[in-house]
């Protein structure tokens, strides 16, 4: 990069994995050896403050480690921060300003936004915070003399997780299947096994009250594809909160309609 560089490069939401709306813009500025980003956003408005954590991402392997730069503020509905990154070892990490591919935003409801300024195509799923990959290694070399040996893969991961929890099936078909029954409790091992669960206030607000959540598959789904599902009663209001936090879709429990005051899940796809 030369010594002075600057340029605006526009942020998307990603639904599902796929680039939806525009929401904002990163201005990129290279001065002085020191990289500074401003992100601005404008998303309507919360029933709630939601955290806005930033990430800039790099491209290893196919694969996007994102090294964590901290929160942006948010204030009726605008999504503003501002940073400062060093020319190497970002975060910690041996990473330039060079390498960096674009910008994560991940809300705690599960939101997801990004940018992308190089030639490269961007995919979420592949996007695991640094820190995150350095701990699933680490516990790899723990467990095993030979530091070439592989993470399980994730059919293995998800084989260990139904051998562990109890297996229901609380729907009418089997559009989702394989359930695994868990408790908030629970959230920390699934970590140990390499299976990442973020908790937010509508898991923790529904386990409250039902005292469980579900993990399971989707009949068509994709390889590495799964369910995180909340139980809950069917109204406009919680369907509205659950969509905020990142729970769009509601199927209920043993029965094929979707009623008022059934109960039932909500679930969204994760990865």
């Amino acid at each position: 990069m030369s010594e002075y560089q600057r340029f605006v490069s526009y942020l998307y939401e990603y639904q599902n994995n796929q680039k939806s709306k525009n929401c904002g813009f990163t201005r990129v500025e290279i001065r002085n050896q020191q990289c500074r980003l401003e992100v601005h956003m404008k998303l309507p408005p919360y029933p709630f403050i939601p955290r806005f954590q930033v990430y800039a991402f790099v491209r290893e392997n196919e694969q996007f480690p994102g090294i964590s730069l901290g929160y942006a503020s948010y204030q009726q509905g605008t999504v503003y921060g501002k940073f400062m990154i060093p020319r190497e070892n970002i975060g910690g990490y041996s990473y330039s300003f060079q390498n960096l591919e674009g910008l994560l935003i991940q809300t705690d409801t599960g939101q997801i936004f990004a940018t992308s300024w190089k030639d490269h195509a961007f995919h979420p799923g592949l996007f695991t915070p640094a820190e995150m990959l350095s701990q699933v290694h680490a516990a790899s070399l723990e467990e095993s003399p030979k530091p070439e040996t592989p993470l399980p893969d994730s059919s293995d991961t998800w084989e260990d997780i139904q051998n562990t929890y109890p297996q229901v099936q609380p729907f009418f078909d089997d559009e989702i299947h394989q359930c695994v029954k868990l408790s908030p409790q629970d959230i920390p091992n699934l970590a140990q096994k390499s299976f990442y669960v973020r908790n937010n206030q509508f898991l923790s607000r529904q386990c409250q009250t039902f005292h469980h959540f579900l993990l399971g598959k989707m009949q068509e789904g994709r390889p590495g594809e799964y369910v995180l599902a909340v139980p809950g009663i069917y109204d406009e209001t919680e369907h509205f909160l659950a969509g905020m936090f990142g729970f769009p879709n509601f199927k209920p429990a043993q029965d094929t309609a979707i009623r008022p005051g059934q109960f039932g899940y909500w679930y969204r796809i994760i990865y």
